[in-house]
């Protein structure tokens, strides 16, 4: 659950959250003052967000000035220490992740269960990255655990890990992608017959075979989807049918797997180009 607590030197957390279905993944928000942190290693990887001001990141006697805009990457178990540039202070946001998850991606990647040492140690001020990041973020903590939005959330934070490691780490000579027929067929049925029910990445995972990361290169590479957004549009698709026949927006909501009337609403608008209610009026 969210949290707002008082920290050291004027300091505030203004919100974590631990996901279980998401691995444990675990996401801070957080503004800091005249704050310096010691030397220190974190337990697991861990990718920042400037969102303001300026923090120094500290190691091996270089000192690198992060400021606003700006993603640091810091593997677990490196040792660092930094803290503000002025008094202004800076904001942060990070996400820690589960060994589990970076072990799957980059073992998609370059081959065989890296371990430690796969998320490279860098500052930068990837346009890409960041906007990824910042979305992400924001998703996983407004969301709440969410179930009708963990599909999606997972979906994302693989493909913005792959891009780290393709890009930063040692993923740069991604293995030829393959196929998997039979493995997306199990998939697409699977959907098909529980297009309104929260279904996880795990889930598919577990019916395809296939690592949570591969599965989704390679149904998105078979169908143009990945497979959130292929739920998403069965779920669109039983509304329209719904909506045609004058049942209720809310109803039609909670009947085809969204969150609540608003939820369908926006999911609607960005699918088709209009509300429910103006699909309903014809």
């Amino acid at each position: 659950m969210g949290v707002e607590a008082e920290i050291a030197e004027g300091g505030r957390v203004r919100a974590f959250r631990r996901v279980a279905a998401l691995e444990g993944l675990e996401v801070l928000q957080a503004d800091f003052g005249r704050y310096r942190f010691p030397a220190h290693a974190h337990d697991r990887d861990v990718i920042s967000l400037i969102g303001r001001g300026s923090h120094s990141v500290e190691r091996r006697g270089s000192r690198i000035v992060a400021d606003a805009g700006s993603v640091v990457m810091m593997p677990r178990g490196w040792v660092h220490q930094g803290g503000s540039v002025d008094e202004a202070g800076w904001r942060i946001l990070t996400l820690y992740l589960p060994e589990r998850l970076l072990d799957d991606v980059a073992g998609e990647l370059v081959g065989g269960r890296p371990g430690a040492g796969a998320m490279p140690e860098r500052v930068t001020r990837d346009l890409r990255l960041r906007r990824a990041l910042a979305r992400l973020h924001a998703d996983v903590l407004q969301a709440a655990g969410e179930p009708a939005e963990l599909l999606g959330q997972h979906e994302a934070l693989l493909a913005l890990l792959g891009y780290v490691l393709r890009c930063y780490g040692p993923g740069r000579e991604v293995r030829p992608l393959g196929a998997a027929p039979r493995a997306v067929t199990r998939v697409r049925d699977y959907l098909d017959a529980r297009w309104a029910e929260p279904v996880t990445l795990a889930e598919l995972s577990a019916v395809a075979g296939l690592s949570p990361f591969r599965l989704t290169r390679v149904f998105k590479a078979a169908t143009g989807l990945p497979p959130h957004a292929y739920q998403v549009q069965l779920r669109v698709a039983q509304a329209q049918e719904s909506l045609r026949a004058g049942r209720p927006i809310a109803e039609v909501a909670l009947d085809c797997g969204f969150a609540d009337q608003s939820h369908l609403t926006r999911v609607f608008k960005r699918s088709l180009g209009f509300t429910p209610g103006q699909f309903r009026k014809g």
